[in-house]
Protein backbone atom coordinates (compact mmCIF):
# COMPACT_ATOMS: atom_id res chain seq x y z
CA UNK A 1 0.00 0.00 0.00
CA UNK A 2 2.65 2.53 -0.94
CA UNK A 3 4.25 3.75 -4.40
CA UNK A 4 4.92 0.13 -5.22
CA UNK A 5 0.98 -0.86 -5.38
CA UNK A 6 0.32 2.51 -7.58
CA UNK A 7 3.02 1.43 -10.17
CA UNK A 8 1.90 -2.13 -10.28
CA UNK A 9 -1.55 -1.03 -11.18
CA UNK A 10 -0.57 1.09 -13.59
CA UNK A 11 1.27 -1.58 -15.28
CA UNK A 12 -1.79 -4.25 -15.08
CA UNK A 13 -4.13 -1.11 -16.45
CA UNK A 14 -2.10 0.05 -19.71
CA UNK A 15 -1.71 -3.74 -20.39
CA UNK A 16 -5.51 -4.21 -20.80
CA UNK A 17 -5.05 -7.60 -20.91
CA UNK A 18 -7.80 -9.43 -19.18
CA UNK A 19 -5.60 -11.54 -16.30
CA UNK A 20 -4.94 -7.81 -15.45
CA UNK A 21 -8.11 -6.41 -14.93
CA UNK A 22 -9.16 -9.71 -12.70
CA UNK A 23 -5.98 -9.33 -10.29
CA UNK A 24 -6.98 -5.53 -10.28
CA UNK A 25 -10.35 -6.42 -9.14
CA UNK A 26 -9.57 -9.12 -6.99
CA UNK A 27 -7.42 -6.31 -4.87
CA UNK A 28 -10.50 -4.45 -4.75
CA UNK A 29 -12.72 -7.47 -3.67
CA UNK A 30 -9.70 -7.97 -0.61
CA UNK A 31 -11.53 -4.76 0.65
CA UNK A 32 -8.63 -3.36 2.15
CA UNK A 33 -8.43 -0.02 3.92
CA UNK A 34 -4.82 1.08 4.33
CA UNK A 35 -3.27 2.72 7.45
CA UNK A 36 -2.30 5.96 6.17
CA UNK A 37 -3.82 8.74 4.37
CA UNK A 38 -2.42 7.83 0.75
CA UNK A 39 -2.11 3.85 1.17
CA UNK A 40 -5.31 3.93 -0.86
CA UNK A 41 -3.72 5.66 -3.92
CA UNK A 42 -3.02 2.03 -5.33
CA UNK A 43 -6.95 0.82 -5.45
CA UNK A 44 -8.11 4.26 -6.78
CA UNK A 45 -6.04 3.62 -9.76
CA UNK A 46 -7.09 0.23 -10.04
CA UNK A 47 -10.76 1.04 -9.82
CA UNK A 48 -10.48 3.92 -11.98
CA UNK A 49 -8.39 1.51 -14.75
CA UNK A 50 -11.52 -1.05 -14.83
CA UNK A 51 -14.16 0.92 -17.07
CA UNK A 52 -11.10 0.94 -19.72
CA UNK A 53 -10.64 -2.73 -20.57
CA UNK A 54 -12.30 -4.88 -22.92
CA UNK A 55 -15.57 -6.08 -22.11
CA UNK A 56 -15.54 -4.34 -18.80
CA UNK A 57 -19.30 -3.63 -18.12
CA UNK A 58 -20.03 -7.29 -18.52
CA UNK A 59 -17.21 -7.75 -16.10
CA UNK A 60 -16.76 -5.49 -14.18
CA UNK A 61 -19.84 -3.24 -13.26
CA UNK A 62 -21.59 -5.64 -10.77
CA UNK A 63 -18.23 -6.21 -9.18
CA UNK A 64 -17.80 -2.23 -9.03
CA UNK A 65 -21.21 -1.15 -8.07
CA UNK A 66 -21.12 -4.00 -4.61
CA UNK A 67 -17.74 -2.52 -3.80
CA UNK A 68 -19.72 1.31 -3.66
CA UNK A 69 -22.72 0.32 -2.28
CA UNK A 70 -24.75 -2.65 -0.56
CA UNK A 71 -24.39 -4.56 2.31
CA UNK A 72 -20.58 -4.52 1.87
CA UNK A 73 -18.99 -2.32 0.51
CA UNK A 74 -15.28 -1.48 0.56
CA UNK A 75 -14.29 0.30 3.85
CA UNK A 76 -11.89 3.00 2.42
CA UNK A 77 -14.63 6.09 0.95
CA UNK A 78 -11.80 7.37 -1.64
CA UNK A 79 -11.48 3.97 -3.12
CA UNK A 80 -15.43 3.51 -2.59
CA UNK A 81 -15.90 6.34 -4.57
CA UNK A 82 -13.52 5.42 -7.72
CA UNK A 83 -15.72 2.25 -7.79
CA UNK A 84 -18.95 4.03 -7.79
CA UNK A 85 -17.83 7.02 -10.49
CA UNK A 86 -16.17 3.43 -12.62
CA UNK A 87 -20.03 1.71 -12.02
CA UNK A 88 -21.98 4.53 -13.07
CA UNK A 89 -19.70 5.19 -16.27
CA UNK A 90 -20.52 1.59 -17.17
CA UNK A 91 -23.86 2.29 -16.87
CA UNK A 92 -24.66 1.76 -13.17
CA UNK A 93 -27.04 4.80 -12.34
CA UNK A 94 -27.62 3.07 -9.07
CA UNK A 95 -24.46 4.47 -7.59
CA UNK A 96 -25.57 8.13 -7.68
CA UNK A 97 -27.32 8.60 -4.53
CA UNK A 98 -24.06 7.64 -2.75
CA UNK A 99 -22.03 10.07 -4.78
CA UNK A 100 -24.78 12.39 -3.82
CA UNK A 101 -24.15 11.70 -0.60
CA UNK A 102 -20.43 12.44 -0.48
CA UNK A 103 -21.28 15.73 -2.01
CA UNK A 104 -22.70 16.82 0.52
CA UNK A 105 -20.68 16.03 3.08
CA UNK A 106 -19.61 19.19 5.66
CA UNK A 107 -23.31 21.01 4.04
CA UNK A 108 -26.62 21.80 5.94
CA UNK A 109 -28.24 19.48 3.88
CA UNK A 110 -25.87 16.53 4.24
CA UNK A 111 -26.87 16.43 7.93
CA UNK A 112 -29.87 14.66 7.33
CA UNK A 113 -28.02 11.92 5.69
CA UNK A 114 -27.54 8.96 6.63
CA UNK A 115 -24.55 7.18 5.88
CA UNK A 116 -22.86 3.89 5.80
CA UNK A 117 -19.38 5.27 5.75
CA UNK A 118 -17.29 7.53 7.88
CA UNK A 119 -16.57 11.13 7.29
CA UNK A 120 -12.90 12.30 7.76
CA UNK A 121 -11.58 15.49 7.84
CA UNK A 122 -9.60 14.64 4.39
CA UNK A 123 -12.65 14.50 1.61
CA UNK A 124 -12.03 17.02 -0.61
CA UNK A 125 -10.43 14.51 -3.08
CA UNK A 126 -13.37 12.35 -2.57
CA UNK A 127 -16.04 15.19 -2.87
CA UNK A 128 -14.32 16.46 -5.61
CA UNK A 129 -14.30 13.35 -7.72
CA UNK A 130 -17.96 12.04 -7.01
CA UNK A 131 -18.77 15.56 -8.41
CA UNK A 132 -16.64 15.01 -11.56
CA UNK A 133 -18.53 11.52 -12.28
CA UNK A 134 -21.58 13.08 -11.34
CA UNK A 135 -21.48 16.36 -14.38
CA UNK A 136 -19.80 13.72 -16.64
CA UNK A 137 -22.97 11.12 -15.77
CA UNK A 138 -25.17 14.52 -16.59
CA UNK A 139 -23.38 15.43 -19.75
CA UNK A 140 -22.13 18.98 -17.98
CA UNK A 141 -18.62 20.49 -17.37
CA UNK A 142 -17.88 20.08 -12.83
CA UNK A 143 -18.45 23.03 -11.25
CA UNK A 144 -18.06 21.84 -8.11
CA UNK A 145 -14.98 23.10 -6.15
CA UNK A 146 -14.41 21.10 -3.43
CA UNK A 147 -12.92 23.84 -1.44
CA UNK A 148 -15.93 26.27 -2.57
CA UNK A 149 -17.80 27.91 0.00
CA UNK A 150 -20.55 26.22 1.58
CA UNK A 151 -23.48 27.79 -0.31
CA UNK A 152 -21.62 26.65 -3.55
CA UNK A 153 -21.21 23.24 -2.77
CA UNK A 154 -24.62 22.79 -1.84
CA UNK A 155 -26.05 25.05 -4.40
CA UNK A 156 -24.04 22.52 -7.24
CA UNK A 157 -24.77 19.36 -5.13
CA UNK A 158 -28.49 19.97 -5.34
CA UNK A 159 -28.56 21.11 -9.23
CA UNK A 160 -26.66 17.52 -9.64
CA UNK A 161 -29.40 16.02 -7.64
CA UNK A 162 -31.93 17.51 -9.69
CA UNK A 163 -30.81 16.92 -13.21
CA UNK A 164 -29.65 13.28 -12.26
CA UNK A 165 -33.18 12.44 -10.04
CA UNK A 166 -34.98 9.64 -11.82
CA UNK A 167 -37.81 10.66 -14.11
CA UNK A 168 -41.07 10.23 -12.62
CA UNK A 169 -43.21 7.59 -14.22
CA UNK A 170 -46.48 9.03 -16.64
CA UNK A 171 -49.10 8.52 -14.80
Amino acid sequence: MDQTSVRAALLLAHSGHEVSGRRLIRRLARRIEGPEIGSDAGDVVAAAALPRFAGAAELYRKKLASLARGSRPHPDLEVRVECAASALELGDDASIPFLLQVLRIGTYAGQADERDFTVTPQTAWARGSAAAALARRAGIPCAYQPDGSLADREREAARLAQMLAPAEPAP
